[in-house]
């Protein structure tokens, strides 16, 4: 059975736990839909998007943070949290009575580059790529 290498001392920081906080708290709180006037679906399905990317984090942060597996957290991991909350920020942005257009549509753009470049990290290059070119 092959262990996973580890470099003594790294380990995933305690910052991680701004961003697991935060979609915690919006996993329970919401994200500041107002009181009726969103839809009931809006605000189940936006709750449950928050605690999907929240024990997602929390299953990669775990992990990390032992001494047997001491690792950081795997690229692209900050741009996708950020994007995702983004989303999840346009999201109740679109969801208001009267939306301001012009923020909903900015938050959107900026959740979606952070979720590609997120992407893009994660991803990385294939093993064996020509690494010259």
């Amino acid at each position: 059975m092959a262990v996973p290498h580890s470099a003594p001392g790294v380990r995933a920081s305690l910052g991680w736990l701004v961003p697991i906080v935060f979609l915690g708290m919006t996993a329970i709180l919401g994200v500041g839909e107002p009181d009726v006037a969103a839809p009931a679906w809006f605000r189940i399905t936006t709750r449950l998007a928050a605690l999907a990317m929240t024990a997602e984090l929390l299953r990669l942060w775990v992990r990390r943070r032992r001494w047997q597996m001491a690792n950081p957290m795997p690229s692209g991991t900050g741009p996708l949290a950020t994007g995702a909350f983004f989303a999840l920020l346009a999201a109740s942005m679109f969801a208001n009575i009267e939306p301001d257009g012009g923020a909903a549509w900015a938050a959107s753009v900026v959740s979606l580059l952070l979720l590609v470049l997120g992407t893009a990290l994660r991803v990385g290059k294939p093993k064996g790529a020509n690494v010259s070119n």
